[in-house]
């Protein structure tokens, strides 16, 4: 996982930065990185696997694959399960994260984070229940973040609040006020290089949302959302999570981070030209959730196609995945011509800039050298 949570906000922005900006040399994307998230990052999947001896009853089996319809065949949530017989020899992860159990009794369910060691903790662990699968991948406050992103809002801002009532509204009032001036202050211009050609007008908007920590149907989304941090999780303090994207959270803080300068610094990040195309190379972590998401981002796209000259790394694993194609027939009429070249794309232009710097810099060493040696 590649997701700036609370300890350092600061530092690990800044490094990530820097890395943005080397990539942002060699090809930038200008679409902002919150609309970029919504048309192209799909939600990384969570395994849940199932421990169990013996046949599951039928209830449990119905639940099973109501999940399965919704995460495999329909592809709304991002979940993958897996039933484990413990009775049976197991691979060597799935032993790892059956014997780091305890006090499990069976059938017993664990919910692990998206590309993790077995090694690393668990989202959740308890028994299999129907309302436990059903709780694990949605609930009302993920059903108000997808209304909220699916009604345009760049970014919806999720205020767990403590339950102290003077620490959390003093949150969410640095919060309304840093969004408002923001909505105010930003403004997405186009690049003048790359036209957009979707006709699609962006607008920057912000969604505030605030929910007890404490609130029973709940339990579960805080739950695995806040164990990646459990020295954040038993902290008494309002916590602010600002989703993007397909469901995307780019960090955790407590009130103590939630500062003007945290603040524009994350606007500035998610209102941004988005410099790294490829999903895990930006910060943030995909949460569990149910939702169309191709529904929500529309038909038309913002962004442009990747250029076919930048191979991202989602793209290799596509094609290492994909089926062999079947051999071309052979031409039975002559080749074409071929078309005269078209502009050059901007991976190319910039090699061309780096050739052409890179000449001019050893023109002029050479010069000097050979005026030093007469």
């Amino acid at each position: 996982m590649n997701f700036l949570w609370h300890r350092p906000w600061a530092a690990r922005l800044a490094a990530w930065m820097v890395l943005a900006g080397f990539v942002a040399t060699i090809h930038a994307c200008q679409t902002p990185v919150f609309r970029y998230a919504l048309e192209r990052w799909k939600p990384s999947v969570y395994p849940l696997l199932i421990f169990h001896r013996g046949p599951l009853t039928p209830e449990q089996e119905q639940a099973v694959a109501a999940l399965r319809q919704l995460g495999e065949t329909q592809k709304l949530a991002n979940v993958a399960v897996r039933l484990v017989e413990v009775s049976s020899s197991l691979p060597a992860g799935v032993e790892t994260v059956w014997k780091a159990q305890t006090n499990a009794t069976l059938p017993w369910v664990v919910l692990r984070y998206p590309d993790t060691e077995p090694e690393s903790p668990d989202a959740w662990a308890g028994p299999l229940t129907p309302r436990h699968l059903e709780k694990l991948v949605d609930s009302p406050l993920r059903r108000a973040v997808v209304r909220g992103l699916a009604a345009g809002h760049a970014v919806v801002w999720m205020l767990l609040e403590s339950g102290n009532r003077a620490a959390d509204d003093r949150a969410a009032a640095l919060l309304e006020q840093e969004l408002k001036t923001a909505q105010r202050r930003i403004e997405l211009t186009p690049d003048p290089d790359a036209p957009d050609q979707t006709n699609l007008t962006l607008e920057v908007s912000f969604q505030l949302l605030r929910s007890p920590r404490q609130a029973p149907e709940e339990e579960l989304f805080l739950h695995t959302m806040l164990s990646v941090e459990p020295q954040l999780a038993a902290r008494e303090t309002p916590i602010v999570v600002p989703i993007f994207g397909r469901g995307r959270a780019l960090c955790a803080l407590p009130e103590s981070q939630i500062t003007p300068k945290v603040m524009r610094e994350m606007l500035e990040f998610l209102t941004g030209a988005c410099s790294c195309e490829v999903k895990e190379m930006n910060p943030g972590l995909d949460l569990l959730m149910t939702a169309n998401w191709e529904e929500v981002a529309g038909a038309k796209r913002y962004s442009e196609p990747p250029p076919a000259s930048l191979v991202g790394l989602g793209s290799l694993v596509e094609k290492t995945n994909a089926p062999p194609s079947p051999p071309a027939p052979p031409a039975v009429a002559a080749t074409p011509p071929p078309a005269a070249p078209t502009s050059a794309s901007p991976l190319v232009q910039n090699l061309w800039i780096f050739g052409a710097s890179l000449a001019a810099i050893l023109g002029l060493a050479t010069w000097w050298v050979t005026r030093r040696a007469n």
